[in-house]
């Protein structure tokens, strides 16, 4: 029974990636948006963990934000510089394991000039 719950939590929060404007918190959906026109859906794990670790109460609100924001500005880096997004998948689902107690840091490590050369 805890595995069809996992499913159904994860399920949710996919649908809530999918749909920004359904997700009830006004910045979570502002932030989900610019997200999902960059079309970036192999950020989806990484998503997917730090919202479930928001919902537990693991991240805050703001936190999970500041790491949306974050995973944006990343993405908006390499495409100004026209780096390939071909890595994305590799990196994003690697972030998942880097981070711990403090996502917002942990994954600025993970994607800072040198964990990932985003722009050369």
């Amino acid at each position: 029974m805890e595995q069809v719950d996992e499913l159904i939590q994860f399920a949710k929060i996919e649908s809530m990636l999918r749909r920004p404007p359904t997700v009830q918190e006004t910045e979570l959906s502002e932030a989900l948006t610019r997200i999902g026109v960059l079309e970036i859906t192999t950020a989806h794990p990484l998503l997917i963990n730090l919202i479930a670790r928001f919902q537990r109460n693991k991240l805050s609100l703001e936190s999970l934000i500041e790491a949306i924001g974050d995973l944006e500005s990343f993405a908006l880096r390499r495409s100004i510089c026209g780096e390939s997004t071909r890595a994305y998948g590799r990196w994003f689902v690697e972030a998942i394991y880097a981070i711990n107690d403090d996502p917002v840091d942990e994954q600025r490590v993970s994607f800072s000039p040198e964990g990932v050369d985003y722009c050369r």
